[in-house]
């Protein structure tokens, strides 16, 4: 979101560019410190931040689907990805909330992509579990 700079400044003004790197990852772990304990509301309040300062990153929208899926809500955490950029960690919620909503195909599917060419092991790690603990089409 860019908003008309303030008077006597030149350009456009991001209110994303007030938080710095640190304090970003400060407000992302408070988010899924909040999801982790179930308060659902304060969550979504704060992925929805962090969303609208850095629409660019997917951590915003990877929390926001993790927080909907352990709130049992898989259509939610699909909707919440839709307008995800491109990243292994939102492919691997893509997938895990696909296999939620009984898309077993299509969520086998991305998990098997995240599986084989994720850089982040830890990604590639969850997504073969999830393989290894779904049946087969």
């Amino acid at each position: 979101m860019t908003l008309d700079a303030p008077s006597g400044t030149a350009g456009p003004f991001d209110p994303g560019s007030l938080i710095e790197a640190r304090e970003m990852r400060e407000l992302v772990d408070a988010g899924f410190l909040a999801a982790s304990r179930n308060l659902v509301p304060a969550a979504v309040d704060i992925f929805q931040a962090v969303i609208a300062a850095r629409p660019n990153l997917t951590a915003g929208y990877v929390g926001l689907a993790y927080t909907m899926l352990g709130a049992g809500r898989p259509d939610q955490a699909l909707e919440a990805l839709r307008d995800a950029p491109y990243g292994f960690d939102a492919d691997l919620f893509r997938g895990m909330a696909l296999l939620n909503t009984g898309e077993t195909a299509k969520g086998r599917k991305i998990l098997e992509h995240v599986a084989k060419f994720s850089d982040q092991e830890s990604f590639a790690s969850v997504a073969k579990t999830l393989l290894a603990e779904q049946p087969t089409a």
